[in-house]
């Protein structure tokens, strides 16, 4: 108990600038952020694109497999013969109960990546999608992304609504625990034209808007690596994180690795993923390297981070994580994930990883069992 009150006030200077700490909440903030460490999964989103089947089509099998057959599934799609197509791989894939699979249609082609369109959060009894303040400046797929929250809440009813955000984020810019939620700052430099560019405007912000303890590691875009949080950074609870680690990834991959692209062997690069795991350890928190891989273009990287996990009814933590078909990385990411007492499930992502995210990059969460 000392100790964890000792590592939310180191937090919540939180590296931002090292000033005196901010007062911790004396009660819960009135919304809170679903914790990535909750409980098991009750409903799931999945965005599914035909044009991306043969990237995708692994990743998902393993994970619907993987997953207790009573989760529910929204699936969100560009119109209702996509979701059929859905359905027919369902059967191919030998899943059980298809009536736990719902189809949301937005009427415009979208993306596969679900996790960046919302961050989860909770409001008594009410659930609330956090967006950003408009689509993303980019193809017209993932410009029409932003457009999912809203069907999927037209989809489920009044007990959940969209919540328009001050702030421009992705949801892979978060990630949270019962007690702490980490950013970086990635974060602040997106929102650079506006006042939570500033990192003291932004802490304030997150702790108001998620009821955590904001842990935001680094003061610009420039301290840290160029990809979401959520690629390099896996928060486990109690204190312990599982970071990134280039010197782990590069010492165990074969010289004659089939990657898509070039190893970025960049002193520089080096530095950001180190400077990560140093400011969290500074902070008080128990760092845990695990293997990753950066390549050339800065942001596909072979990454055991990109996991999604819940804790199930038997009190264990179970961990979905990605798998790259490279047998000595894909047996060390396992281990980091089994040394902490987790279950793992492991997830192929040999294709989809090659378009800059993997397992929790696909998957969003509506509800988790201990609610």
């Amino acid at each position: 108990m000392v100790r964890e009150f000792t590592l939310m006030l180191a937090t919540a200077m939180v590296l931002l600038g090292r000033g005196e700490p901010h007062k911790l909440p004396e009660r819960p903030a009135h919304k809170q952020i679903v914790a990535d460490t909750g409980g098991a999964f009750g409903h799931l989103v999945l965005h599914f694109d035909p044009q991306a089947e043969a990237e995708v089509a692994a990743t998902y099998r393993d994970l619907l497999r993987s997953v207790q057959p009573t989760v529910r599934f929204s699936v969100v799609v560009a119109e209702l013969s996509h979701f059929e197509r859905f359905r027919r791989l369902l059967s191919t894939w030998h899943i059980r109960h298809k009536s736990r699979f719902r189809p949301v249609v937005v009427g415009r082609d979208i993306t596969t990546w679900s996790r960046d369109r919302y961050t989860l959060l909770t409001e008594g009894k009410k659930t609330i999608l956090l967006v950003q303040p408009e689509p993303h400046r980019a193809i017209r797929a993932r410009q029409n992304d932003w457009y999912a929250p809203f069907a999927l809440a037209r989809s489920l009813g009044p007990d959940v609504e969209v919540l328009i955000a001050p702030v421009t984020f992705d949801g892979g810019d978060l990630t949270a625990t019962d007690r702490h939620v980490f950013a970086t700052g990635l974060l602040l430099g997106r929102n650079a034209a506006n006042e939570f560019g500033e990192p003291a405007r932004m802490s304030t912000w997150l702790r108001r808007m998620t009821g955590r303890v904001p842990v935001i590691i680094g003061r610009r875009s420039a301290d840290v690596p160029p990809h979401h949080v959520g690629m390099f950074v896996t928060p486990l609870g109690h204190g312990t994180v599982l970071v990134g680690d280039v010197a782990t990834g590069l010492r165990l991959l074969p010289h004659n690795a089939p990657l898509p692209l070039p190893v970025d062997r960049q002193k520089s690069t080096w530095k950001r993923f180190s400077f990560v795991a140093r400011e969290l350890e500074r902070a008080g928190f128990r760092v845990v390297r695990i293997p990753l891989v950066p390549l050339i273009d800065g942001l596909t990287y072979v990454t055991y981070n990109n996991a999604v996990l819940e804790r199930r009814a038997d009190g264990r933590l179970h961990a979905y994580v990605p798998q790259f078909g490279l047998a000595a990385l894909d047996a060390a990411g396992r281990a980091a994930y089994e040394a902490q007492g987790a279950i793992v499930h492991p997830i192929n992502v040999a294709k989809i990883y090659r378009h800059n995210g993997t397992v929790r990059c696909l998957v969003n969460v509506l509800s988790r069992l201990d609610r």
